[in-house]
């Protein structure tokens, strides 16, 4: 009996690993979640009449949360299989080639009348992360935009020592790790209730990214029982907090637990998974309509501002991915010349 229910969690881990953290099905997950992040600025920003349906997109955000947590399970598999030197350099191959590119674009096209001297310190700002710790005052570029690319990067930075603690802590009882999201609970109600953006958008998702670290770590050691335990403290704990930001963030671990139990063929899975493994040069692409049509008005039709937008990003993001495929090139071909 106790070989089968033994059995029977070694299954149900697999399903959720293949269902959700394989390649391809990350992949669709990040597709839907770029799709929804870029729905959720539709509703938030458009200033015309909006339709029924764009209401089903309020909830955007979460898009973000699924996101980081497929990248947090990511993240500690990549730096458990290639150590720190390497870990760091794909980071960066995978971020700032395309990043640069998105800045030349944005200031070279949209602020070229702005001074030199604030576009190089609002760049250097972005590229460092340093851009999510200022008030809007710092933005004299009036482009505040992009919280995300710096949020990334500090996660990255910060990912060796993040992993340590993590792994030593899961070496511990379960107390220790139910200590850790407590405190990280903490900081998040703190950052909704009395931080300002964009640091706040960061911080309040810490317990959700910590988690995604997490899954691999126990899902490696088939710890599942430990595992659930950890998604129902959240639940309760985004239950509890009386923010409705939190709470969104808090299901999706459970969420996503939900989801891989469900049979089926994904609906336009090749399609969507194309978009997920774009999805950061389709998340910058998508920026440009967003901060420009969008703030000087120049549709008020949704379906016109949605036509653009679609063929803009699907010309943009293609521009993105073939720049950073070409620096690549670039950077690898160097490194084998003499």
């Amino acid at each position: 009996m106790l070989s089968k229910d033994m059995a029977l969690k070694d299954n149900f881990i697999e399903d959720y690993r293949n269902r959700v953290f394989d390649k391809e099905n990350r992949s669709y997950l990040m597709g839907i979640a770029i799709l929804w992040i870029v729905l959720l600025h539709f509703y938030c920003w458009f200033q015309g009449k909006l339709p029924w349906w764009i209401y089903f997109f309020s909830d955007g955000g979460t898009g973000v949360d699924i996101f980081l947590f497929l990248s947090a399970y990511g993240l500690e598999a990549s730096y458990r299989k290639n150590g720190w030197s390497i870990f760091y350099r794909n980071r960066a191959k995978r971020i700032l080639p395309v990043y640069l590119v998105f800045l030349v674009f944005v200031f070279g096209l949209f602020m070229n009348e702005v001074p030199i001297g604030d576009i190089l310190k609002q760049c250097a700002a972005q590229l460092t992360g340093i851009s999510l710790f200022q008030e809007p005052k710092f933005f004299s570029t009036h482009f505040e935009f992009d919280w995300f690319t710096p949020a990334l990067i500090i996660y990255y930075l910060l990912y060796p020592a993040i992993s340590f603690i993590l792994n030593f802590l899961a070496k511990r009882n379960i107390g220790a790790e139910i200590l850790l999201l407590f405190f990280l609970f903490i900081i998040s109600l703190l950052a909704l209730r009395s931080i300002q953006l964009p640091i706040k958008l960061f911080l309040y998702r810490l317990p959700v990214f910590t988690l995604g670290a997490i899954t691999y770590i126990h899902m490696k050691d088939k710890q599942t029982n430990r595992l659930l335990i950890l998604y129902t403290i959240t639940i309760i704990g985004g239950l509890l907090s009386n923010q409705h930001w939190f709470l969104t963030s808090s299901i999706v671990p459970s969420l996503l637990l939900v989801y891989s139990m469900v049979e089926g063929r994904r609906p336009f899975k090749k399609t969507i998974s194309l978009i997920g493994r774009h999805s950061y040069e389709v998340y910058l692409a998508h920026i440009f309509p967003v901060t420009n049509f969008f703030m000087i008005y120049v549709f008020d039709n949704i379906y016109l501002y949605s036509a653009v937008t679609i063929l803009w990003t699907i010309v943009v993001a293609t521009v993105f991915s073939v720049s950073q495929k070409y620096i690549n090139l670039a950077i690898n071909y160097r490194k084998l010349t003499p």
